[in-house]
């Protein structure tokens, strides 16, 4: 970014999606939302905006690989003191956003890089972004859509969740962390979504 004098990050939505003029209408919102939410665990929205048939978020550029890329790495579980920390972490950022009225809806690890590829930095990203989507595959295909291996009951049964979702999918990634897996597991995702219903 010329303008900045700093590298940036560019997240570029599908077309098929920008031609529905409710997902675009949406998409904005949502990044005016996220744009607003001002926590040092909370990736910066810089800008947004459509050019031709792209919608696009710019974003700041983080330095480090997603918790999921460390975890699959990793031979071991983190230690207590560094889960609690990285967690802490994750839920003052949760708090924040929940505090402004936005709702991420899909907190997993692949959503949380590293700044500096360092545990006690954790930054949650794609706030908004995952949940426009959602509406608008669904709404199109009549199905639910999120990653149920971090998915909250009720999102399971369909419903779109609240901050409860957030705190619940949460409590997964703490559980993986101090074990070294996931609470359920399934050879398909119904399966998944399932054992985290009953």
């Amino acid at each position: 970014d010329p303008a900045r004098g700093a590298d940036v990050a560019v997240k570029i939505l599908y077309p098929h999606l920008t031609g529905d003029e409710g997902f675009v209408a949406r998409f904005r919102r949502e990044a005016q939302a996220a744009a607003a939410l001002d926590h040092s665990n909370i990736i910066r929205i810089l800008d947004h905006g459509s050019d031709g048939d792209l919608s696009y978020l710019v974003m700041e550029l983080i330095d480090g690989p997603s918790l999921s890329t460390v975890l699959q790495q990793r031979e071991e579980p983190l230690a207590p003191e560094e889960a609690v920390r990285l967690v802490a972490r994750l839920a003052e950022a949760l708090g924040h956003a929940h505090d402004q009225g936005v709702v991420h809806r899909d907190v997993k690890p692949s959503n949380v890089l590293l700044r500096g590829g360092r545990l006690d930095s954790p930054v949650l990203t794609d706030f908004g972004v995952a949940r426009t989507v959602e509406a608008t595959v669904a709404t199109a295909a009549g199905t639910t859509l999120g990653t149920p291996t971090y998915m909250a009951p009720e999102q399971g049964e369909g419903q779109p969740g609240d901050g409860r979702s957030d705190v619940y999918a949460l409590g997964v990634i703490l559980y993986e962390l101090l074990t070294g897996r996931v609470p359920f597991e399934g050879e398909t995702q119904m399966a998944i979504a399932y054992r985290h219903l009953r």
